[in-house]
């Protein structure tokens, strides 16, 4: 059959058929993205549907590339079929890792209104990064079935290539057509790189926000040639800062210190997203009742809403951007610091990992791992019990000569929101918390339930 393909047709032009029925997956994967564009005028619409169109198509140009310099390559002074054979699998795999990557950005940007990025690439590399997040086996199975389904796809769409064109003559000039498709894409691409630039001289807030839409884009402006033609453009903020290149001048002064004759031992207790208003007697009735005898700073703001960012504030009392460059001077807190200095027991427990985010490089920095105290493998609800025993155990076992400070980060109300049974007050909820299915648009309120009966067994 291959044989008599190579006789009948041309390979490279059945993979322009394919590439152009993937094409137009791809536009259908990322259609999604339009609907966070806010379509207020003439400029910002022509600008999406320019940026939709020819992005779709250089999502797919790599993947384009090469399978063509594989098939020309492989196929090069010999008419075999192992060019077509290698160009095959290669064009299933390409395009296929393409409507993936698509598709896991749209997911994330459908959830979390930002695209694949280094935070992402962060996560997937640290070590314990992927943990927290809590897939169940039901969402693993699910997405490994859609994965299964797009290479599914892509090898059934190269299957109707072959098998209607394969081996048919055509009285149409397909060179001649792929020839203006890709014109056409060259002059969208062309149109929108002009758009957005005006639009950047101009400060058109509605095409600089729709621009985020769309994954990976990139920018073109023209700020440059048109101070040059003589243009005014709109000013632009004169205060850049880099952070990489930051070293941080930490404490500004030294620290005067005297110890205490009576030192104060401490227990500091954090929990992955606890919101303020689970801070009720019905939800958290113990907590409550401990913070009516204890001092309530109600006026207090977080760090950010991730969680480095608020970790970072509380033990460092600076804002948490100051992050990356502390991470990567690995500077520990003073408060950290002070402590070991004072010889201060120490017992360090979390139910998620210290390599994520890398409070091991970061806050714990100056500490022993031997302080420090990881249980995993577990839903987070029974890893928080495991680690208040633990640490119940420190406190008691402890040299009662010495100071202590015992530290543990709660992980029940983490999403997906684990709890037993006996702790769910609130009914119904999504039982099922699938990343895969699940809408945060219908199943709101069910998941806000799975929540708060996760910040009841956090109150136990």
């Amino acid at each position: 059959m291959l044989r008599g393909l190579f006789v009948f047709a041309n390979p490279s032009r059945l993979l322009n058929h394919y590439f152009l029925f993937s094409y137009l997956l791809i536009l259908v994967l990322a259609s999604g993205y339009l609907f966070n564009v806010n379509f207020a005028d003439t400029q910002t619409t022509l600008f999406a549907i320019c940026s939709y169109l020819s992005y779709c198509a250089v999502y797919l140009l790599p993947a384009f590339l090469i399978t063509k310099l594989s098939l020309f390559l492989f196929s090069l002074g010999r008419r075999t079929s192992l060019g077509w054979n290698v160009a095959q699998v290669l064009a299933i795999l390409t395009t296929g890792f393409t409507a993936v990557v698509l598709y896991a950005d749209y997911f994330i940007f459908r959830l979390y209104h930002f695209h694949l990025n280094g935070f992402v690439w962060n996560l997937v590399k640290t070590p314990g990064g992927i943990e927290p997040l809590g897939g169940s086996s039901s969402s693993t199975l699910t997405f490994a079935l859609i994965i299964a389904g797009f290479f599914a796809v892509q090898i059934f769409l190269l299957w109707l290539v072959i098998r209607f064109w394969g081996g048919r003559r055509t009285s149409l000039k397909p060179r001649k057509i792929y020839r203006y498709l890709t014109a056409c894409l060259l002059l969208l691409a062309l149109g929108e790189r002009g758009i957005y630039g005006v639009s950047h001289l101009q400060a058109h807030t509605p095409v600089l926000v729709a621009a985020n839409s769309f994954p990976f884009y990139q920018p073109t402006t023209f700020r440059s040639l048109a101070k040059k033609l003589g243009y005014k453009v709109q000013r632009e903020s004169k205060l850049k800062l880099d952070l990489d290149s930051f070293q941080p001048a930490y404490p500004l002064r030294p620290i005067d210190l005297q110890k205490p004759s009576r030192p104060l031992n401490i227990v500091w207790l954090m929990a992955e997203s606890l919101r303020a208003d689970m801070l009720d007697p019905e939800i958290m009735p113990a907590t409550w009742d401990f913070a009516q005898q204890a001092h309530r700073f109600n006026q207090h703001y977080g760090g950010g809403n991730g969680t480095r960012m608020g970790l970072f504030a509380a033990f460092y009392g600076i804002y948490g951007p100051y992050w990356f460059p502390f991470l990567e001077a690995r500077r520990s807190p003073v408060i950290m610091d002070v402590l070991q200095q004072q010889g201060y027991q120490l017992a360090l427990h979390t139910s998620a990992k210290f390599s994520y985010p890398e409070f091991d490089k970061t806050i714990f920095a100056g500490v022993s791992e031997r302080f420090m105290h990881e249980v995993g493998d577990k839903p987070g609800w029974q890893c928080d019990r495991e680690n208040v025993d633990h640490m119940i155990g420190f406190v008691k076992g402890r040299d009662k000569n010495r100071p202590f400070m015992t530290f543990m980060f709660f992980e029940s109300p983490h999403a997906r929101y684990y709890f037993p049974e006996e702790c769910a007050i609130r009914k119904p909820y999504l039982e099922d918390f699938n990343y895969a299915t699940m809408s945060v648009d219908k199943d709101i309120e069910l998941i806000k339930n799975r929540y708060i009966n996760s910040c009841n067994h956090l109150d136990t």
